[in-house]
């Protein structure tokens, strides 16, 4: 697993959007389960304040299957935040390449928002065929898919966890 400095440079780089490519940590023997931790974007530190937002993810692949499940905190209660899955690098988050769209996160009075995405053919996700930072989660400003896209509020590189 990477370490929590090369975690929070590759967060820090997701907000900048520089698009450039590095290369992938070796990570050969998977189990078909990973996690992302999220971070708040510039954007997000703006708007709710500094480190108010923040979040996790849950991935985990079965018989072809993905399930995304997320829980994000700190955006405006009463209020939804469309989400997606990103192709990406260990530098940032490819924008504009989502690979899948995610359930939008409802964030309730407390503050806190779930999401639960069953993807049920995710072969351009695959879990076995991808590794650390291949894939990134992140939830935008807004409850529906724009063009461009409204800011991402909370992202994150998703880690492959070994066997």
């Amino acid at each position: 697993m990477r370490s929590t400095l090369a975690v929070s440079v590759a967060l820090a780089a997701a907000t900048l959007w520089p698009g450039t490519a590095s290369a992938h940590q070796n990570m050969t023997d998977l189990t078909g389960k990973a996690t992302a931790t999220l971070g708040a974007t510039p954007f997000a530190d703006a708007t709710y304040g500094p480190g108010v937002v923040s979040g996790k993810a849950k991935l985990e692949q079965k018989d072809g299957q993905l399930t995304v499940q997320a829980e994000v905190q700190g955006l405006k209660p009463g209020t939804s935040h469309v989400g997606h899955l990103h192709f990406g690098n260990c530098t940032s988050l490819i924008p504009g390449e989502v690979v899948y769209h995610l359930t939008a996160v409802k964030i309730g009075q407390d503050g806190q928002g779930h999401s639960v995405t069953v993807i049920p053919d995710a072969t351009r996700a695959n879990l076995t065929a991808v590794q650390d930072c291949d894939l990134w989660v992140a939830f935008h400003e807004g409850p529906t898919n724009t063009n461009p896209p409204s800011p991402a509020a909370a992202v994150g590189p998703v880690l492959i966890k070994q066997a």
